[in-house]
């Protein structure tokens, strides 16, 4: 695909008093049209990662990539882009205008199925030492390191400067929000909300230090 070359198409523009303006609008539309290349918008999560919750008529959301692959995209579908990152498409069209890299492939059942059971072996890690900071009872020895991508387990109560606060009711926030997407005990996941609850707290009102 030919970039448009936008320089040149200002200089016409510039040239003819802005008459040209029409015909390099006109040259843009046509480039988002080719026939046979469509532009998916993707979001860059592990396969087994939940899609985001957006909203997919937003254009400036996601990543751009020309879609050629013979069957037509679909929201939520789980490719590889050119990279090998694994991605989720979450809309169509962009309003990028740039060279787009391509949708590689599909992820397979398998791909997918493997990435899930990691991702939640890791999140069930990771909540398992929550648990142990709540004094919530957990199953059998918890790993003391924590899973990739997971932040450290904050404390759940003490002293702490704003900033210090924010960043551990993020934590207890987040793990709330997990341990409610695993579908645990309703008293069990409230004892996170209010861990998270109190350091906001103490966040709003400047640290307690």
């Amino acid at each position: 695909m030919k970039k448009t070359n936008h320089v040149l198409h200002l200089i016409l523009t510039l040239l003819t008093g802005g008459l040209w303006l029409f015909v390099w609008i006109s040259l843009v539309v046509v480039r988002r049209k080719i026939p046979g290349v469509n532009v998916v918008r993707v979001a860059h999560r592990e396969l087994g990662e939940a899609a985001p919750d957006r909203d997919p008529n937003d254009l400036d959301y996601g990543y751009a990539y020309a879609w050629r692959l013979p069957q037509p995209p679909q929201l939520g579908d789980r490719v590889y882009v050119e990279s090998g990152s694994p991605a989720v498409v979450v809309g169509f069209g962009s309003n990028y205008r740039g060279e787009l890299a391509s949708v590689a492939r599909f992820a397979s059942p398998a791909e997918i199925a493997a990435s899930t059971q990691k991702v939640n072996a890791d999140r069930d890690t990771w909540l398992s030492m929550a648990r142990r900071a709540a004094d919530l009872p957990t199953n059998g020895s918890v790993p003391s390191n924590v899973p990739d991508g997971y932040p450290e387990v904050a404390p759940t109560d003490g002293v702490a400067t704003a900033g210090d606060a924010d960043s551990y009711g993020r934590m207890w926030w987040r793990a709330y929000k997990a341990a409610e997407e695993a579908e645990w005990p309703v008293g069990e996941v409230q004892r996170f909300r209010s861990i998270a609850h109190r350091w906001y707290a103490i966040r709003d009102k400047g640290g307690n230090v």
